[in-house]
Order: structure tokens, then sequence, then C-alpha cells
């Protein structure tokens, strides 16, 4: 008898982005009855995460130098009973992970394969789902290089999907409010007797500053170029970009600035590791939506005094803020006074596999389409291109709020 559920393999399951969102969004949510949790594939030993004795040991590990989130208690409970009672578990290499040919024997049709590996390893993967059978959810970026960008779209040229749907996991389009904000973006514009009657976009800021050092392994990790592909603009600058896709807007690449900065924390001073800090700005080309001088302006960093993740639009007659920690999206008319206000439910990583649960359903594009995924990746590198010089700040120096950070004693501990 068929499954009535959608099957779900996470590879690199055992991660991050996993262990403090993924679950959380499955494990007390309704979408605990529409999947299945079949495989986690990641790549600790299996008897360290079959055997009683063991995995708390190495959940114990995984806590200390691999995450650097909040895994909620509850959830490490469910996860670890069922890894030890239901869930299938198989181990990859570190170096080389590839998914062994009997794993696909037991994926169905409508199953979902994700990848929350390291970026570099995205395409290999990737391909071996495309080759066999399977839905593909990617973590953001997709892929870390252009060499990889040109030889995924050639693959997908060449192969039938066959219905399949592939998106990046571009979570911040699956924020409840940033999606009801690109749904409702034409009403917003419209007029009056239409809409809410703010005309055309003039002018966008988009700001994500983040109030993280790199003493955690993790972070480091999103800024190490051949892990990651690039520094900070590469693992969050996506998003900014992403969002300006996905509101229709068309960048002019003939007006792009970017400066890129890295901190002075003395544990990511090797070349080894990109820019922590970036300002990028471009004009907007216009159009039924953008104003003939729309600007787009986007700082985003890590080692800032105070958190801020705004993104604000301004509009002929009046403006609109999306607030990403607080969900809320709030609008104004030129005279300041408020004209909607609303709150996004749901966690992110929720909305990102219902949308692709709906979308196998009714054979429509994810939000985060595979399309998409590439325009934004191919965004993100020809801004790179554009770049100056990258400046080193000193101890002390203030850019994005950022704040001296502790001098922190390199060992071989913190470096592996």
């Amino acid at each position: 008898m068929a499954r009535r559920k959608i099957g779900l393999v996470i590879v690199g399951g055992l991660g991050d982005v996993c262990l403090t969102r993924k679950y959380s969004a499955f494990y007390g949510t309704d979408l605990s009855s529409k999947f299945d949790i079949l495989s986690i594939i990641d790549i600790y030993n299996e008897i360290r995460v079959k055997n009683e004795g063991e995995i708390d040991d190495l959940f114990k590990y995984i806590k200390k130098e691999k995450i650097k989130g909040k895994f909620e208690s509850d959830i490490e409970i469910i996860l670890k009973n069922n890894l030890l009672n239901s869930i299938n578990y198989i181990k990859i290499d570190k170096d080389n992970p590839k998914l062994p040919d009997k794993f696909f024997e037991n994926i169905e049709e409508d199953d979902i394969i994700d990848i929350s590996t390291p970026n570099k390893f995205h395409l290999g993967l990737a391909k071996q789902v495309l080759e066999k059978h399977g839905n593909l959810v990617i973590e953001k970026p997709i892929v870390n290089s252009l060499e990889d960008l040109i030889e995924l779209e050639s693959l997908l040229k060449n192969i039938s999907l066959n219905k399949r749907k592939i998106m990046d996991a571009e979570h911040y389009s699956h924020y409840g409010n940033v999606k009801k904000y690109l749904q409702d973006f034409k009403l917003i514009s419209a007029d009056v007797v239409r809409g809410y009657g703010l005309g055309k976009v003039k002018k966008i800021e988009l700001t994500i500053e983040e109030k993280e050092d790199f003493v955690n392994e993790r972070n480091r990790e999103i800024i190490e170029v051949e892990r990651s592909g690039g520094g900070i603009w590469m693992d969050t600058g996506i998003h900014a970009i992403a969002f300006l896709r996905n509101m229709g807007a068309k960048i002019d690449y003939s007006s792009v600035e970017a400066q890129p900065y890295k901190s002075h924390d003395e544990i990511i001073q090797d070349e080894k590791y990109g820019e922590t800090g970036i300002e990028v700005s471009f004009d907007i080309k216009s159009g039924e939506f953008f104003s003939d001088k729309c600007r787009a302006e986007i700082k985003v960093s890590k080692c800032c005094s105070l958190q801020n993740k705004k993104f604000v639009i301004d509009y002929d007659n009046g403006k609109v803020e999306i607030d990403i920690p607080n969900r809320t999206i709030h609008s104004f008319n030129r005279k300041g006074t408020p004209i909607f206000d609303y709150y996004g439910y749901g966690d992110a990583f929720y909305h990102v596999f219902d949308d692709m649960r709906k979308s196998i359903i009714h054979d429509e594009e994810p939000l985060t389409s595979i399309d998409k995924a590439i325009w934004n990746v191919r965004d993100i590198f020809l801004i790179y291109s554009k770049a100056k010089k990258l400046k080193k700040l000193e101890y002390g120096e203030h850019r994005f709020s950022s704040f001296p950070t502790p001098k922190v004693e390199i060992t071989n501990n913190s470096r592996k």
C-alpha cells in the first residue's frame, strides 16, 4: 500500500539549519501529518547515531561545536527517539559525499530529497538526484561557483524533470510577513479604488545586520570561500537579491557599486575567509511598479552591536517597513498615517516545505523555484565582480555598527 504522506530525506540532516530550524518546523506542527522523515544522511558513523549509549554523546558534541542556533530540548528528544527507532540513517563521506544507489530504491514519485550540506557539495548531490528521481530542495545558494552554475544549467536543459519540482530553501522569502508583502505587491501599488494607492517604488533599503562574531565554527564556515563560494554576501546577501527578484525588480547591472569589508576579528583574517560585511547599491530598471529613478541599497554584515533585519520600501505616496525578526509589516502614507499592519504567522521553514508540498500536489512552480535560484546566484557573482577591493577594518573601527570583538586564541580545535 502506497504511503499517504510525502517522504522526506535530509542530506546533512545533523547540521545547524536542520537541528535549529527544520525539525522544529516538522515536529509539533501539522507538517508531521503530511510528511514522513524517512532518512537522515550525514558524516557520522552509524553506531554513534543508532546506539542509545552513543547518541547522547554525539548530540553533545554537535551542540557544542557545530551549531550556533538554539536546539530545542523537546525537539532533540523526539529526533533522538525517531533516529533510534524509525528514521533510517546513512553515513556518507565528508570529503566526497555520494548517495548509495540502493538509496533510490525506496524513493517514491512525490518524495523530497533535501540537500542541507555545505555549498561546495550541492551540485554533486543534486546531479545524483536529477539523474535518478525525486523532488529536490537545496539550501541556498544552490551552488557555490559560476562553473557549477553552468554545469547545473546544462544538466537541467538535457534531462526531463517529468513534473518533478526543484527549489532552493531561501527562507527569507517564506517568512510570513515577507510572503504577505510579495503576495500583495500589486495591491499596495494600485490606486485607492483597487488597492492601497502607494504608487510606484522609488527606493529600496534592505538591511541584514547580525550581532554575531566568528568564535563559533559554524559562522566561520559560512565565510570560508572554498566551502561556501564567498563570504557574507554569498551566504546572506542572497536573501536580499531573492527578495528583489520576487518583487519583480530588475537590476541595472551597469550601475552596480559594492564595497566589501572584513571584521578585525583575528580568527578570520586568513585569506581563505571572505568578507564579513558589504554595502551594495544599484539602480532598478523603471517599469509598471518602479519609478524612473529607483535605487536599491543593501547592507549585509555580521559583528554588529545591534541586530537589524529590516526591509524598507519607499513609494511615491508612502512606505512599507518589513521587520524580519518581529514578523511584521507596517505601511504608512506620505503623512505618516498607518495604512495597514500585518503579523506573519508560522516559521519560514514550515512555509518552505509546505510550499513544496503544494507545488507537488498541484503541479505548480514553487515560490523559490530553480529558475529564480539560478538567477540569484548569477547576480551574486556579478556583483562580486563589480566590487571594490576588500577593506579590512582596524581594531575598534566601526562599520555597520560593528563593535570591537574579543580577541580569540586560535587553536587547532578552533580551526578544524
